[in-house]
């Protein structure tokens, strides 16, 4: 990783959850889970882009919609690929990095985010993952995680 390196945030995020549909716009503390989610992303100096990574399924407009509204990119893509999605909205805004999160964890913390990022350059990996208390992030250069799709496909 280069300082240089354009870093995003990918948030996966879809209305039809099979446990809880629609949970990403439930409304917390008076706005949507996702909003809460955002503005936290927002504080992580060193994020350019926030994505929106949702799917081409007619129930998640209104996703494309909050992007929309809350000054953010959207792309839409596969809605049984999730690492294809997560790969199209990095490519979407040319990010050389990306910290994905997923659309459901609201409490992320804008330090251990930027906190992150500044160990994988600093350490020159490729992946670093932190989990603290179920909420997990992730930060890869693009090529890795392509890497990791495309060996899934073709074991």
């Amino acid at each position: 990783m280069r300082k240089t390196d354009k870093i995003s945030a990918i948030i996966e995020a879809r209305m039809t959850s099979s446990r809880l549909p629609g949970k990403v716009l439930l409304p917390a503390d008076g706005k949507p889970m996702l909003e809460h989610l955002v503005d936290r992303l927002k504080q992580v100096q060193s994020i350019r882009d926030i994505v929106l990574a949702t799917t081409i399924n007619g129930a998640d407009s209104c996703l494309e919609e909050f992007a929309r509204k809350n000054g953010i990119e959207c792309f839409r893509g596969s809605e049984q690929d999730v690492m294809d999605r997560v790969i199209g909205a990095a490519d979407s805004v040319d990010a050389d990095i990306i910290v994905d999160i997923t659309g459901d964890c609201p409490i992320i913390d804008p330090l251990i985010i930027e906190q992150t990022i500044r160990f994988s350059f600093t350490t020159h990996v490729t992946m670093q993952a932190t989990a603290i208390f179920a909420v997990t992030r992730m930060a890869w250069t693009l090529r890795s995680f392509a890497l990791i799709l495309l060996n899934i496909q073709q074991p």
